[in-house]
């Protein structure tokens, strides 16, 4: 696990937040603390790979909306779910929407290091897969091949451009949803993901980041849109 890793504490609870996060710093973590879900998101998009330990119950956005918001972003990053005596079934909910865990109130502090350090080390290990098939994948940075599947790629490229460009050009950041799911049947389909960000980007002229087996329906059917079948 890497130095000082990151935890993102979101809880309503300012005597929580002070206790979990002296105890986290004293056990090695880098530990940022939000009162609020709505307050986390505003700095989601910009904060390192961490793993985010998530109460339940708060005011104005609970946990369980924190995390189809995160979804919808395609956050993937483990979350962990806090919950107080009673909220089992909520959990559950939360565990069934893609949390790594949960752990009810009052805890112990050894239970929750053993599920931090198990969330990163997981994620870690998922990074480091994606980018080892990324390279498995080519490096060629021409989407070529005349096949109606790359044919109909080229095209959904053609149509998303201009709202891609008029995007980037307000300052809206840039993301290509993909995953490694499709079987790829003929050698004409043999081509990287990578190489479709690298033909987006060409396309329409602006920078394109690419995020890998995001979560949540929206991330499905931007990927189903843009190589369809």
């Amino acid at each position: 696990m890497a130095e000082n890793p990151f935890i993102y504490l979101v809880d309503d609870d300012d005597s929580v937040r002070r206790s979990i996060g002296f105890m986290l710093k004293t056990s090695g973590f880098s530990v940022r603390a939000y009162p609020s879900g709505i307050d986390f998101l505003k700095d989601v998009k910009a904060l390192d790979p961490g793993c985010i330990l998530l109460d339940i119950r708060m005011p104005d956005m609970d946990g369980l909306e924190v995390q189809r918001e995160l979804a919808a972003r395609g956050i993937a990053m483990p979350v962990i779910v806090l919950t107080g005596h009673g909220d089992v079934a909520t959990a559950v909910e939360a565990m069934k929407n893609g949390a790594s865990d949960f752990i009810e109130k009052p805890f112990k502090a050894d239970k929750l290091l053993v599920l931090a350090r198990r969330a990163l080390e997981a994620a870690r290990l998922r990074r480091e897969n994606q980018e080892l098939r990324l390279q498995a994948l080519g490096n060629v940075s021409e989407l070529n091949g005349t096949s109606a599947l790359i044919q109909q790629i080229r095209q959904g490229i053609e149509r998303v451009a201009p709202t891609i460009r008029e995007l980037s050009d307000k300052g809206a950041k840039v993301v290509l949803l993909a995953h490694f799911g499709r079987p790829k049947a003929g050698p004409e389909q043999q081509f990287s993901l990578r190489q479709i960000v690298d033909e987006t980007a060409k396309v329409v002229g602006r920078p394109v980041a690419f995020a890998e087996d995001c979560i949540g329906e929206k991330a499905q059917a931007a990927i189903d849109a843009l190589a369809p079948g």
